[in-house]
């Protein structure tokens, strides 16, 4: 089994751990996290939209689709160390025998950089 770890995490749409929301209905941000397996080179982005139940209905409200597919996280409060905290948890819970089978148990929270990637040779 391998060990998972979250590289970095970044947000086009707020700067984690120094910015706050200013109301809960307009926290639903896009994070992207680069996740790799531990003592190995390399990682790969993985995507996920956190947001809170309040964005969410302010969202519903405005007429737009709020939950696509997968990969969103809803929490009751905006505090960064408990959404890093619960984002580790989630990326560690899905350590698999390789990373093959890794990037298959990440895909079921997150959206990864690869996953509608085709290659032209046919392969």
């Amino acid at each position: 089994m391998i060990s998972l770890e979250v590289r970095s995490w970044s947000s086009p749409d707020v700067e984690p751990e120094t910015e706050i929301p200013v109301a809960r209905e307009a926290a639903h941000f896009l994070f992207e996290l680069e996740i790799g397996e531990e003592g190995v080179d390399g990682a790969d982005v993985f995507y996920v939209v956190v947001t809170t139940p309040e964005a969410l209905r302010a969202k519903a409200t405005e007429g737009e689709t709020v939950l696509r597919e997968r990969a969103t996280l809803v929490v009751s409060d905006f505090e960064w160390w408990r959404i890093r905290t619960r984002l580790e948890r989630i990326v560690e819970s899905c350590a698999g025998k390789d990373w093959r089978e890794s990037v298959l148990r990440l895909q079921r929270y997150f959206r990864w950089e690869y996953e509608d990637y085709r290659r032209d040779d046919g392969g």
